[in-house]
């Protein structure tokens, strides 16, 4: 079983519930992500607190680094095992593992290192991620 972080109320960080949550299948487009890292942020405050409002019970986060677990039907941009990054999409990221729409993942090549993934979670939304540059060998990668 997987946990994750829900609210079920908006308020401070104590209506935050760490929770076991039933298994999850993705559907359609969707990926389910082992996450290894998410990203806090000030828009998650927000989301908490009510000033933009959620849907509840909901889980909060927007961003995150995992390992794609499982895919769903019609996904052909990452496959099992993948490296995957994501920014923005919806709600969920405090979480074990997750549900995401495959379509907005940023596949992570393996010269990205550790490092970088934790670099991009410590910047503003992962902003800094889209910033293409080159290295020694004229390999393309993004940095912050």
């Amino acid at each position: 079983m997987s946990h994750s972080i829900l609210i079920y109320e908006h308020g401070g960080p104590e209506v935050m519930r760490w929770e076991e949550i039933s298994s999850q299948h993705p559907g359609r487009g969707e990926v389910l992500i082992d996450q290894k890292k998410v990203g806090l942020n000030f828009i998650d405050v927000y989301q908490r607190s009510g000033s933009y409002p959620l849907s509840l019970p909901s889980s909060i986060g927007m961003e995150g680094v995992g390992v794609v677990d499982t895919i769903g039907e019609d996904v052909e941009n990452v496959k099992v095992g993948d490296r995957v990054g994501y920014v923005m999409g919806p709600p969920g990221s405090y979480a074990e593992s997750r549900l995401y729409p495959a379509d907005r993942l940023i596949k992570l090549p393996d010269y990205i290192s550790k490092m970088v993934e934790n670099n991009w979670l410590g910047s503003k939304s992962g902003q800094g991620f889209y910033k293409k540059e080159k290295d020694e060998n004229g390999k393309t990668f993004c940095s912050t």
